[in-house]
């Protein structure tokens, strides 16, 4: 089976660096010492940027110890949504450039700084936070869950919330590069992931903050990953991937295989060539994931696990399982009793409405498929009249007016699918209506 292709990931990471000014115990990297030369990052760079890919977030690494950072970000701004990822040791003048910061913050002083093995660099993080709030930039909480903090999740939330950051984002530990050598202390086992859990939802409730993971996790686990709108896939390999420091694109950043380098082939032809399909036709999953009517929900759950000898697996939570979780056929149950969702109301508004498309919005026509990249971070794959509603909207304009704008390009469209066009994207807040 061969999942949903696109031409370009939706969302890419970049290692900018190995170097780095922290000593994380449970680090992915192979190396803090391994530096780039920026004639190389700048190949990378323009690479990217030529592919037009939706989000593009800096990473390392530590970024911000690049002198470089600010001009990489405006480079691929001009087309992408950019953001970074930061330890906050360091802070710097960020460009505007940077719609999203994803800051860590790993537990309270005593234990961010144990697992970061930083002593005396708690307070710091805390006032760079401050400070990249205080000016206006979206600053998220990067947070890794472990054995070590399990049991502090509702209170960084609460601390997140406190600083002003707008959302939480929780990657579970996976072993790889310094973090292999202690993947047996540090993997949270299955209890330990459900307290977890349970505090995150507390925590989301309390305090109005958005909580979200980062990591796959198999939606068999835990009932409440569906219930409570924890539900997540990374699509690894479809619309996320990443590239490394030397430019060696690869189906995610804890993945050891590489597919090309971007510097010597055009990033959209690695990333639509058949040599994926290793990935992508799930001929590696195994175990109670084989016939899962959850499988493409869920992926397995995280399927990158360096302590294994295959290049993908299904999650360590899931993998030696020998009989399915009664939760998959409660959670299909649920859904066959609730229905599918309530379509989209068609506005009684219809002709008369007054439209503009969100501030920052950014319309990528490269691709067969074309792409809304948002300021809040988040992509939209949408049709070429979907495009040219939001392009003709920009300034705000009459809904007739727009009609006839989209029509110049596509043909003559009936007014009932436009307004229906309409009614989607103001539904989704790519646009806002207001009556004339």
């Amino acid at each position: 089976m061969i999942t949903e292709r696109y031409s370009v990931p939706h969302f890419l990471q970049f290692e900018t660096t190995y170097g780095c000014n922290s000593h994380c115990v449970f680090c992915y990297n192979p190396s803090r010492e391994r530096h780039y030369s920026d004639e190389l990052t700048w190949k990378i760079v323009r690479a990217i940027a030529a592919a037009e890919v939706p989000l593009v977030q800096l990473t390392g690494g530590e970024v911000s110890m690049l002198a470089n950072l600010n001009d990489y970000a405006d480079h691929l701004g001009e087309r992408s949504k950019v953001s970074i990822v930061t330890n906050g040791i360091r802070r710097r003048d960020l460009s505007e450039s940077i719609v999203k910061i994803f800051l860590s913050l790993h537990g309270d002083k005593e234990t961010h700084e144990r697992v970061t093995a930083n002593p005396g660099t708690y307070d710091t993080i805390v006032e760079t936070i401050s400070h990249y709030v205080g000016r206006g930039f979206r600053v998220a909480a990067d947070v890794l869950l472990c054995a070590d903090n399990y049991t502090q999740m509702y209170d960084i939330v609460r601390k997140a919330a406190e600083l002003g950051m707008v959302e939480v984002y929780i990657n579970r530990f996976q072993g790889g590069g310094f973090g292999a050598a202690i993947i047996n202390k540090m993997m949270p086992p299955i209890d330990m992931f459900r307290e977890a859990l349970g505090q995150l939802i507390a925590a989301r409730d309390d305090f109005g903050i958005p909580v979200v993971f980062g990591t796959t996790i198999p939606l068999c686990v835990d009932e409440r990953l569906v219930l409570e709108g924890f539900e997540f896939n990374c699509h690894m390999g479809v619309k996320f991937g990443a590239v490394a420091p030397d430019g060696e694109m690869r189906a995610c950043n804890q993945a050891l295989k590489g597919y090309g380098n971007i510097t010597k082939t055009p990033l959209e032809e690695i990333w639509q060539s058949a040599a994926l399909d290793d990935y992508r036709d799930h001929r590696w999953v195994t175990g109670i994931c084989t016939e899962c009517p959850l499988l493409d929900r869920c992926g397995g759950g995280c399927r990158v696990d360096n302590s294994q000898t295959a290049d993908y697996c299904p999650d360590s939570f899931v993998r030696d399982m020998d009989k399915r979780p009664d939760v998959v056929e409660r959670i299909l149950a649920r859904e066959a009793e609730r229905g599918p969702a309530a379509p989209v109301p068609v506005s009684p508004q219809t002709g008369r409405r007054r439209l503009k498309t969100e501030d920052g919005l950014s319309i990528i026509r490269k691709h067969p498929e074309k792409y809304l990249a948002r300021r809040s971070y988040s992509v939209l794959v949408v049709d070429d009249v979907c495009a040219d509603l939001c392009a003709a909207a920009s300034d705000g304009v009459d809904e007739p007016a727009l009609w006839d704008a989209c029509r110049r390009r596509n043909g003559n469209l009936d007014d009932a699918l436009l307004g229906r066009y309409v009614d989607h994207l103001v539904a989704a807040g790519v646009m806002c209506a207001s009556k004339n």
